[in-house]
């Protein structure tokens, strides 16, 4: 098991994520530049925007589902101003965390990629292009 400390949080710059993580496998600079990582058993894609962290995108590197302890931990780590709602809203193929305030971020956790999608909501529709496309109906509205 982890401790959430030792992943990476919404906000950190680019100096903070190397020091976390080290050397990215993967930099690209698109609409949005992302960075990718391989960090205690897990591939983190991390969105930037400006150098820092908006979205972070966890999953197990031998791709089995994560446990609820886990994502609960990815979700503490990344938490902000404002913690969690930690009883997700569930769909066949989701389960949705918002933050208590419900303004500050979201996190989806899909269950056929057993992928976790972090984000401020400032960077949710930038971000969108790292989930699915039937992904991106759960986060209108938000």
């Amino acid at each position: 098991m982890f401790s959430s400390p030792v992943f990476a949080r919404i906000g950190e710059t680019v100096e903070q994520l190397n020091k976390r993580y080290g050397k990215p496998l993967e930099a690209v600079r698109e609409a949005l530049e992302t960075r990718r990582y391989l960090f205690h058993g897990f591939t983190i894609v991390v969105g930037l925007e400006n150098g820092v962290s908006q979205c972070e995108v966890y999953r197990k590197e031998d791709d089995s589902r994560m446990t609820e302890s886990e994502i609960h931990g990815l979700l503490q780590a990344n938490s902000g101003p404002s913690e969690w709602i930690y009883e997700a809203k569930e769909s066949a193929r989701n389960y949705v965390y918002a933050s208590k305030d419900k303004k500050t971020r979201i996190a989806i956790y899909n269950l056929p990629t057993h992928r976790l999608m972090i984000t401020s909501k400032e960077c949710l529709a930038r971000c969108s292009e790292l989930v699915n496309a039937s992904d991106r109906k759960l986060m209108d509205g938000f």
